[in-house]
């Protein structure tokens, strides 16, 4: 049909009117052919990716980079098939910067135009690290880089805390971990349960791990490593085990009642009920106890000592050692205890004695005498109580020296025989000579007392006070005195003449103990002899042999 044609339709009453004109519609025809051709043109891109610690933004090295997204054409020439969409997935390791490159990555318009918000997936792993991300496939730029941010590898540990010696479980104990990753640090702390663990959730898998237990009475433990080294076994790998801080106990000994140190008593060292060392105290009461306790223990102290009721005291060591000397002291209460004697004829006891009995210098009632065989029994002394006995019988020497201020301890541990108390019988003094002339007179002396004794009289003896005796010596101008202060020091002053005149020969210098004698002249035919007791309960005597 060509040029202009006019049609006309009446309906009913009305008209219309059709005009047809001639048209070329070639280039639609060709337009309709080349829009396919024009979406099947193909592109090319290069996609960088950088591998970045999510936290600290530093670059990730040497890891595994998955660069996945969809190819969509409308026709597929490889299989000939129209519409397809396939997977295309790359695969790159980052190099020391971090960058993963992917070259000529492959599209086409039709994906251009029909699919410009589809996604692809880029992934990253390591071990250490790990991350994904789903940016817009054709947003990827090229010459811009996209960032891969990484997270740590992590994992939920617990961590436990022993004790060194025994592996047991210390609850209460604080742990702090803290991990260096790439220069950023994380820090987890916590308490340990019962069972002596402490649970972290989300612990890096990789970096520097610190790991610090600690607990009171314990030294610290600490855990420095790769942190990958701390996966794995619990007891090997997370298990800090703590050191017991450990102490020396040391104590006092003392008597109750006089206060005085106590020497060589026992001293017995109690835990969880049982005896775990022994001591005995030194001279000044002194004990310590050879090993280590841990401060943590609690500790009995059980002091011990015959003739002592036994004492003990309780503490924990920590607060112990920490005490002054006073407060570390155990006072033994002494027992008192029924003691026996005998009193001895040689070998033989000898019955009725009278003993007179000092404690601590004072006189205990009446005298106790002794039985047909010779004993006799001191009851109610206490070990630190001193004791003094004097023996007498007619027809004996009286016997004040055996016992004398002897330690009551010294008498219990001792045997029987160190209680025997020998008398000796009395001899019958010879007579003595006619007393010699008298001098001639010496203006210069004065006359001698009335009660002037032989030379060689039978011993003299006594005790507390002062005792002054005058002797005749004759014309010899030579003579020997002999003395025996026994344990309570006496002194002895030996003069020439008698009176206001006489003049010193000899002194011992001093209160003495024990015996001694001494070689003296004197040119006048009497010599004054002087004895003083300062002490309570003391017993002296003295004999004199004239040339």
């Amino acid at each position: 049909m060509k040029g202009k044609q006019n049609f006309v339709f009446k309906p009913e009453d009305g008209d219309y009117v059709v005009s047809l004109k001639d048209k070329k519609w070639w280039w639609l025809w060709l337009l309709l052919l080349l829009l396919p051709l024009l979406l099947l043109i193909p592109f090319k891109k290069d996609v960088t990716v950088k591998t970045v610690d999510a936290i600290s933004k530093t670059t990730i090295p040497q890891t595994d980079v998955f660069f996945e997204y969809v190819d969509y054409q409308m026709i597929n020439f490889k299989t000939m098939k129209f519409f397809t969409h396939d997977t295309i997935s790359l695969f790159e390791v980052s190099d020391t910067a971090g960058m993963a490159y992917y070259k000529d990555i492959h599209y086409t318009l039709y994906s251009l135009l029909l699919f410009a918000n589809k996604k692809a997936e880029i992934s990253g792993t390591n071990d250490c690290f790990f991350g994904d991300s789903l940016p817009k496939f054709h947003k990827l730029k090229k010459g811009k880089v996209f960032e891969l941010f990484m997270s740590t590898r992590v994992y939920n540990y617990d961590f436990k805390v022993v004790n060194f010696e025994n592996e047991q479980p210390i609850a209460g104990a604080k742990v702090v971990a803290i991990v260096d990753v790439n220069g950023e640090k994380r820090t987890f702390e916590g308490i340990t349960e019962p069972d002596g663990t402490v649970f972290f959730e989300n612990y890096p898998y990789c970096g520097f791990s610190v790991v610090i237990g600690s607990a009171y009475g314990y030294y610290n433990d600490t855990i420095q490593t790769d942190s990958r080294y701390i996966y794995g076994d619990l007891d090997s790998n997370r298990t800090l085990r703590l050191r017991p801080e450990k102490k020396l106990i040391d104590f006092f000994v003392k008597d109750l009642n006089t206060k005085h140190v106590l020497a060589g008593a026992t001293g017995n060292l109690i835990i969880d009920g049982q005896t775990t060392q022994t001591v005995q105290t030194n001279i000044n009461g002194y004990g310590a106890f050879a090993e280590e306790v841990h401060v943590l223990k609690d500790f009995t102290i059980q002091a011990q000592k015959p003739y002592y009721a036994d004492t003990t005291k309780s503490d924990k060591v920590d607060h112990w050692v920490g005490l002054p000397d006073s407060a570390k002291t155990l006072f033994l209460r002494p027992l008192t205890k029924t003691l026996q004697f005998r009193n001895t004829d040689g070998s033989h006891g000898l019955p009725g004695v009278k003993n007179i009995i000092y404690v601590n210098g004072q006189p205990q009632g009446q005298p106790v005498y002794s039985n047909s065989d010779g004993y006799f029994s001191v009851s109610g002394v206490k070990p630190s109580d001193k004791i003094s006995i004097v023996a007498s019988k007619a027809g004996y020497n009286t016997n004040d020296f055996t016992v004398k201020n002897d330690l009551m301890e010294d008498l219990m541990n001792g045997p029987q025989s160190g209680r025997d108390i020998p008398l000796t019988k009395r001899e019958q003094p010879t007579p003595p000579p006619p007393p010699p002339p008298p001098p001639p007179p010496n203006n210069d002396d004065d006359p001698p007392p009335p009660n002037v004794k032989p030379c060689e009289a039978p011993q003299e003896s006594g005790g507390q006070g002062v005792t002054i005796n005058t002797h005749s010596i004759g014309n010899s101008g030579k003579f020997t005195i002999y003395w025996d202060m026994y344990n309570v020091p006496d002194q002895l002053i030996v003069y020439c003449g008698t009176g206001k005149n006489k003049k010193q020969i000899f002194t011992t210098k001093g209160p003495v103990s024990n015996g001694g004698s001494a070689e003296l002249r004197c040119s006048s035919g009497y010599i004054t002899v002087k004895l003083i007791g300062p002490e309570e309960g003391t017993q002296w005597k003295y004999s004199m042999k004239c040339n």
